[in-house]
């Protein structure tokens, strides 16, 4: 493994525990005394604006009960959920800093995702100016946390050199520009405000651009690994985020059944998408060798592909049959169904090796070159007796796979009996 930077300074470590000690406990208890005024706010239909994120309106609450469940059960699964996300965060930073302290990046890392994974817009906050500047304080910590983490990803070491300046510039406008916000009355003026938001998207571009110089001209085999791991959950969890702008911000849903179920299911598994960071973020830094994340990753954009592809197909295919059919019989008709599933079965395994072709090529090129040329090799050799050919066939190979600067090929001479 790739050496990390380490505190400086023996004197230094137990002060840096002791200090991520206190923070967590403080947010810990922010967080499990937020719960039940959440829990008691969500049994409360909501009205007008108020109908926001997980609250439900008065027609959702009826459609509940007509389904058999209690408006209790509904609040207790929603704030279930949060609290298992909070849960899992704070456990993979407790395991980082368990670990891995005595790394700069270790505690970094495990700091920043036992703030932000309990971090969020908590009811108290509204209660007094005291809980709304402590609120603020964690959560404008658990921001600077995460966005120092991808400037120093993965050893701890600022690189390139341009980014020593971008640390102490986030340090200093983080505090420049969200002190005015925290002298705001109330903690809904802060949220409203957004003083801070377009900083920190800039900060976070800035940091993805380091990463990626990073990536090409100073990590490591072993780094570019653990940065492969972190794009990957990033990934994920950014899609979770434009999901939950684009459902409740862009396009709210509309009330009734539609909103009840997405706030059900699609909350779900957006708090599953938003885990995939922190999950990655601890495999890379703990256990890195653990899978093949290059595999990983060319199946997700090979099923990912292929499952779009065909659930598009499969829907369009049905429009269209059902459309047809109310044109010609006046009517609709379940053989639109049968034909669309039918269809879409028989073209699964073509789209899967088309897409699998085209990630191969595009994303992995090295090792579909050197496949093909395997293919090729065994192809070419099949019927071959002459050695010298053979000889010389395998050579090609290993230069046109490998492009070594010299070649050469040792046979053991054959004993005579």
């Amino acid at each position: 493994m790739s050496e990390v930077a380490r505190l400086p300074g023996s004197r230094w470590l137990p002060a840096a525990r002791v200090l991520w000690v206190l923070l967590v406990l403080v947010n810990v208890g922010w967080f499990l005394a937020n719960l039940p005024v959440d829990y008691r706010e969500l049994l409360v239909p909501c009205v007008g604006a108020q109908c926001d994120f997980a609250s439900l309106a008065t027609q959702e609450v009826t459609i509940l009960n007509e389904l058999g469940v209690s408006i209790e059960s509904y609040a207790a699964f929603q704030v279930g959920t949060t609290a298992g996300v909070g849960a899992v965060m704070f456990a993979l930073g407790l395991l980082i800093f368990l670990r891995r302290s005595q790394d700069r990046i270790g505690l970094l890392a495990s700091l920043a995702l036992a703030l932000f994974g309990l971090s969020g817009d908590w009811p108290l906050a509204e209660q007094s100016a005291t809980l709304a500047a402590l609120a603020w304080l964690l959560d404008s910590l658990a921001i600077v946390s995460i966005v120092l983490l991808f400037y120093l990803f993965p050893d701890g070491r600022a690189v390139p050199g341009w980014t020593r300046y971008a640390v102490a510039l986030v340090i200093g406008t983080m505090v420049v520009t969200l002190l005015p916000i925290a002298l705001l009355p109330t903690f809904q003026e802060r949220l409203e405000s957004g003083g801070g938001d377009l900083v920190i998207v800039g900060f976070m571009a800035a940091a993805l651009v380091a990463q990626a110089q990073r990536y090409r001209r100073h990590s490591d085999a072993v780094q570019r690994q653990q940065t492969k791991w972190v794009l990957f959950g990033l990934a994920g969890t950014v899609l979770g985020y434009l999901l939950w702008v684009l459902t409740f911000v862009i396009l709210p849903i509309e009330r009734g059944a539609p909103r009840l179920y997405w706030n059900v299911f699609g909350l779900t598994g957006l708090a599953l998408l938003l885990t995939a960071l922190p999950i990655t973020l601890a495999i890379s830094i703990l256990r890195y060798r653990l899978f093949d994340i290059d595999i990983v990753i060319k199946r997700t954009l090979v099923y990912g592909a292929v499952t779009a592809s065909v659930l598009g197909l499969y829907f369009g295919s049905v429009v269209a049959l059902q459309a047809a059919f109310r044109a010609v019989a006046g009517q609709e008709s379940p053989l639109a169904i049968v034909a669309s599933t039918l269809t879409i079965a028989a073209l699964f395994n073509p789209l899967r090796r088309r897409f699998q072709t085209t990630v191969d090529r595009r994303f992995y090129r090295a090792d579909y070159d050197a496949a093909l040329a395997l293919k090729t090799f065994s192809e070419s050799v099949r019927d071959e007796v002459d050695i010298e050919r053979i000889q010389e066939a395998l050579i090609g190979l290993a230069q046109e796979t490998m492009q070594p600067e010299s070649v050469s090929l040792w046979l053991r001479e054959p004993t005579t009996p």
